[in-house]
């Protein structure tokens, strides 16, 4: 805030965790759900979408930007929010369809893949859910489909159509489809088009060179790092941060000792720390509550305790966390990736392994004489 001195600043926060601090568990999750905090990754990205909005608009086209991320990233997150900027309104949550926001200065289109709808299938949804353009049992193609959503963006002065979560367009069938639509979109040119989706897309967008040399750019979200002191203290600065933003009065985020704790149960992925956080959360209540079910009081911390049982619940099983619950461990972890090339390289020799073991199977069954 213009003016404000650091300490300002730090009233400021504590009396606004104050208040947070005596939510009920349902509001403080939510709040928790819709934390986002900057850090260098996501800030490059937002300039390469804020670029596209400004520059994507060519004499002839408009060159797709495309925005591509590992689960629990944020790249969701950063769409909505780089929507919601751009036309003045709240994006509606919508798990999977579509919307339609007629703001200012953008008017916008979302649409959110997770159902797997093909093409042709979105097509015909957002013409008839938000264009109201009613169409036969039989439907058009996704030539027809395509251009009549065309015809209705220019109508509305649609300026703007985000495609989230795109690789379930395709998701184990042949992406041709998927690019054939973006390449007829592309070729109105004259509404921008922002494409998200996983690591798939960034083959996708190798082996397709119309995509590829059309593009307007490229951007993917990683996940935060813990190899070097560099990474270390980005890392370290996000923790904070997202402390600041928490309902409650304290917790164990802002507390260096547990920094390795939070990289090893989170990977560096803001999603699944808020996900590890609102378990803590449910766990602070459940620890105030007393056997009849009745609260004692408002949980105004989070302790290492609630987190240590929200990683139980949550994550224990899973076999990259080695059988180490992190906020119980004592003493040095054991080597594991603390860079998503590090993931990969693991996860690439776990497959060849796995695809070993199957190969000495076959064997040892061919070449059993019973």
């Amino acid at each position: 805030m213009s003016g404000e001195t650091v300490d300002d600043g730090k009233a400021r926060i504590a009396a606004l965790k104050g208040e947070m601090s005596t939510w009920d568990k349902e509001r403080r999750r939510t709040k928790i759900q819709r934390i986002f905090v900057a850090h260098a990754n996501n800030l490059t990205a937002t300039l390469a979408l804020e670029d596209a909005y400004d520059n994507a608009i060519r004499m002839r086209e408009s060159s797709p930007a495309f925005l591509v991320g590992d689960s629990r990233c944020g790249k969701s997150e950063l769409i909505k929010r780089f929507m919601s900027a751009k036309t003045s309104q709240p994006v509606p949550d919508v798990p999977f369809g579509c919307s339609k926001i007629l703001g200012s200065p953008a008017r916008a289109v979302y649409l959110n893949c997770q159902n797997g709808a093909t093409p042709r299938q979105a097509c015909n949804t957002m013409l008839e859910e938000l264009f109201k353009h009613w169409l036969s049992a039989r439907g058009p193609s996704q030539q027809e489909a395509s251009l009549l959503l065309m015809k209705h963006f220019q109508r509305e002065k649609i300026d703007m159509l985000v495609i989230d979560e795109a690789q379930k367009m395709y998701d184990g069938q042949s992406p041709k489809d998927l690019v054939n639509w973006i390449v007829s979109m592309r070729d109105a040119g004259f509404f921008r088009i922002f494409v998200t989706g996983d690591r798939s897309l960034l083959e996708l967008i190798d082996t397709h060179k119309v995509l590829r040399d059309s593009k307007h750019s490229l951007v993917e979200l990683r996940p935060l790092g813990y190899q070097t002191e560099k990474q270390k203290g980005q890392f370290a600065a996000f923790l904070k941060k997202f402390d600041e933003e928490m309902p409650f009065v304290s917790t164990p985020l802002a507390d260096e000792g547990l920094e390795e704790a939070f990289f090893f149960a989170t990977r560096g992925r803001p999603g699944v720390l808020a996900n590890l956080l609102e378990g803590a959360t449910v766990e602070a209540f459940r620890r105030l509550t007393d056997d009849d079910g009745n609260l004692k009081e408002m949980p105004r911390t989070m302790t290492v305790g609630d987190l240590a049982r929200a990683f139980k619940i949550k994550m224990a099983t899973e076999t990259r966390m080695l059988k180490i619950n992190p906020f119980t461990h004592s003493g040095p972890f054991p080597s594991y990736p603390k860079t998503l090339e590090g993931e990969l390289d693991e996860l690439q020799r776990a497959l060849a392994a796995k695809a070993a073991r199957g190969r000495q199977r076959a064997s040892r069954l061919y070449d059993d004489p019973k």
